[in-house]
């Protein structure tokens, strides 16, 4: 009963946010966004969509060339290797893998698929149901698969007690493992203070970092200060990062104080700062080092007076 009033009152509570934003209460706002701009379909037997019109060459890279790209190697085996790693490297790594490899040496030799045990055979049907689920879909990130982290948990539970038989053997291998984690964990806290190399990546796992942070909380912050309304129109350099996005608004962006948008041709420019005329304008070179908002007007002139950083100008 706990849990059915629970889901009853996360249900509605959905239902109502999504009749608010997109007027139906089973109307997904990522819905609209896939319909709208995504040419790569969801799973990997689905075909490609027609390529809409883009106003932005940073979304046609997101959409078009990044995406696609996904969906493409989603299709292959390395892609599917790929997915796995990615999902094995968060949830596991060496140190919960070597359960698994020591029981190898573990088992009895006449051991056959019979003498698993009922709760262990059902955690491994979970897992094979959820990693077709994941190898079928286009994208994959490893918290997609955080659903299963208890599934994974108890697999090497039972690993490591059938390990823990292994006598005297067992019994150290085990308390090592543990203490593995442990040690990992207090390294990579004190990884920062004492600057030790960590790799990045997208994807990352606990023993790495995500991609270079970049200072749009700052500048938002410092605008927020300003007197008046603020309007930022971004420049982005044909190398520009899609997912390294600066233009984000609020809701009703009419009244924002801030209004953030993509540099487009001079004609839509102007539109733009014309429906924004009681606003300070100001450029964002967002690929350039170190980042510098620059008066928009004056930009156009030739005049390179501004301010870098978040500090107030």
């Amino acid at each position: 009963m706990p849990l059915a009033v629970m889901l009853a009152l996360t249900a509605a509570g959905m239902g109502y946010y999504l009749w608010r934003v997109t007027g139906s209460p089973v109307r997904m706002p990522y819905q609209i966004e896939r319909q709208e701009y995504a040419v790569a379909p969801y799973m990997i037997w689905q075909k490609v969509r027609p390529e809409p019109v883009y106003r932005h060459p940073a979304m046609r890279k997101m959409y078009v060339e990044e995406e696609l790209l996904g969906y493409k190697a989603s299709r292959t085996l390395p892609g599917v290797v790929l997915k796995l790693y990615y999902g094995w490297n968060f949830f596991f790594g060496p140190a919960l893998t070597l359960p698994f490899l020591l029981l190898v040496f573990v088992l009895p030799r006449d051991f056959s698929i019979r003498g698993i045990s009922t709760p262990t055979r059902f955690f491994l049907s979970l897992l094979l149901i959820c990693t077709l689920g994941w190898t079928v879909e286009s994208f994959y990130s490893p918290h997609y698969s955080a659903p299963a982290t208890g599934v994974f948990l108890a697999l090497v539970l039972l690993a490591m007690r059938q390990v823990r038989r292994w006598g005297t053997a067992g019994l150290f291998l085990t308390r090592a493992i543990a203490l593995i984690c442990v040690l990992s964990f207090a390294i990579r806290i004190a990884a920062v203070p004492l600057r030790f190399q960590i790799a990045r990546l997208h994807v990352f796992a606990w023993h790495q970092q995500g991609a270079m942070p970049f200072e749009r909380g700052q500048m938002l912050s410092v605008l927020q200060q300003l007197p008046g309304k603020q309007l930022v129109i971004v420049r982005y350099a044909p190398e520009h990062e899609p997912f390294s996005e600066w233009v984000y608004n609020d809701a009703d962006i009419d009244n924002s104080k801030v209004v953030w948008a993509r540099e487009m041709d001079p004609a839509e420019n102007q539109r733009l700062i014309t429906y924004f005329k009681d606003r300070h304008i100001w450029l964002l070179e967002a690929n350039k080092l170190p980042l510098r908002f620059t008066p928009y007007q004056l930009q156009t002139q030739g005049d390179s007076e501004g301010w870098t950083g978040p500090h107030a100008p």
